[in-house]
This record gives C-alpha cells, sequence and structure tokens, in this order.
C-alpha cells in the first residue's frame, strides 16, 4: 500500500510598509509591489486571475536549481537536505524542512510549543473531553530563511520511544534516527511556488510564501503520483 509523503518549506518575508492618509493608494500600491517583486506590467491571465503554476516532477538538486524567485529560494548542503515528511494513518506527521540534522549543527535550536489552536478531543458534544497537541519544533537559520522541523503525533511514545513530558530531552540524534527510519531517500518531488495570502487581519501583518514539495513514494521506487496509480481492488 503507497503512502504519501508530505513537505514543506517556509520563509516569512518582513512586513509590508504601512501607508496611510488620503490620495496614498498609488504609494501603498506601488511599495507593495516593489516589496513583492512584482510590477503593474507583471503578466496575469484573462479576468485579472493570478496565473496557474507549473508544476512538474523534480530532483531534490533540481529544487534548489530551478528555484528562481530570491524570495523563496533555499540553500542545501546535499540532496538529502530537503523538505521531508511522513503522513501516518492516524493523521499525525513528522516534517522535516531543509536543515542536514547534525549534532555540530550550530544553526539549529530547539522548542516545545502546545499550539492552542490544535487540540485532540473525544466527543463532538457541549463539553468535550480535550487537549493540546504536542509539538516539537526545531527550528534553524542558515542566514536565508528559517527551516522549521515540526513533530506532531498523538501517542508520542509509539513514535520516539518517550513520554510526552521527556518530548523536551529529544537529542537532535534522536531526531535524525526517526527521519532515517521514515524517510526514503529514492524519492522525486513535486514543487509548487506561491505567496499566501496575508496571514491576519492586522495592519503590517507579515506574509508567508510557501514552497509546497510532496513526495510520493511506496518504498520500493514507484514514485508515479496517485492519479496514476490503479486502484487495487
Amino acid at each position: 500500500e503507497s503512502s504519501v509523503v508530505v513537505g514543506r518549506w517556509t520563509r516569512y518575508s518582513n512586513p509590508l510598509p504601512t501607508f496611510t492618509g488620503k490620495g496614498k493608494k498609488g504609494a501603498a500600491k506601488k511599495g507593495k509591489q516593489e516589496k513583492e517583486g512584482t510590477s503593474s506590467t507583471a503578466a496575469t491571465s484573462p479576468k485579472g486571475k493570478s496565473p496557474k503554476v507549473a508544476v512538474k516532477p523534480m530532483t531534490f538538486k533540481e529544487v534548489e536549481e530551478k528555484q528562481v524567485d530570491f524570495k523563496t529560494k533555499f540553500k542545501f548542503t546535499n540532496d538529502n537536505a530537503v523538505a521531508k515528511s511522513i503522513l501516518f494513518k492516524d493523521k499525525s506527521d513528522i516534517t522535516y524542512l531543509g536543515c542536514p540534522f547534525t549534532a555540530s549543527n550550530k544553526m539549529c535550536g530547539k522548542k516545545v510549543e502546545l499550539k492552542s489552536k490544535e487540540f485532540i478531543c473525544e466527543a463532538k458534544h457541549k463539553s468535550p473531553n480535550c487537549r493540546q497537541i504536542p509539538r516539537l519544533q526545531v527550528t534553524c537559520n542558515d542566514g536565508t530563511s528559517d527551516l522549521v522541523l515540526t513533530l506532531m503525533k498523538q501517542n508520542v511514545e509509539i513514535f520516539t520511544g518517550k513520554t510526552e513530558n521527556d518530548i523536551e530531552t529529544m537529542s537532535v540524534d534522536d531526531i535524525k534516527t526517526v527521519l532515517e527510519k521514515t524517510v526514503g531517500k529514492k524519492l522525486n518531488v513535486e514543487v509548487a511556488s506561491e505567496k499566501a495570502k496575508k496571514q491576519g487581519t492586522k495592519k503590517g501583518a507579515a506574509i508567508k510564501w510557501n514552497n509546497v514539495a510532496t513526495i510520493i513514494s511506496n518504498g520500493n521506487g514507484n514514485d508515479a503520483p496517485p492519479s496514476k496509480k490503479k486502484r487495487k481492488n
């Protein structure tokens, strides 16, 4: 049975400048275009809609070489230092983004966060029994962008051998071992670049830039996308 592996690496740009006062709409628009690297002559499809992003299979090295938008381009030290992730049947996941994990990598720091908007609930009624989903987040900065590893699993013991209370003690080697056991090496990557909508409603909110890689593998080198696979009865 095939499994779908999804990874992503994200860069957050600086907040856009805030323009105020009457007669400033043109300036605001110009400033926004300059910030986003666009101009009034940028190509658009009919009816004012944004053109569709061309997507094609790429190797890990091609991901690095083919990215042309400086806002979303990342440098990798080797073909294995790319976005990698595993999705499990219980909807938990581990995501490895861009940063090569070694004990001597001084760029990486580790922290644990409880995401307030992510809960596991046992019942759908007015007073369900809910608890927050634990996330182990490792953030790396290569001077170009922030690269994040996120580990989110309902039952941390099964995945890491550690309890939720011990997750803070996970070492870089622990993470590296998990990645080596769960992520295949002979994979193709499908890349699409897009600028996400402005996050939140606050003025000057940062724009999130995404490069999304979808890796499809069933572990035996057959990397055909799901749409090309024949369904087994």
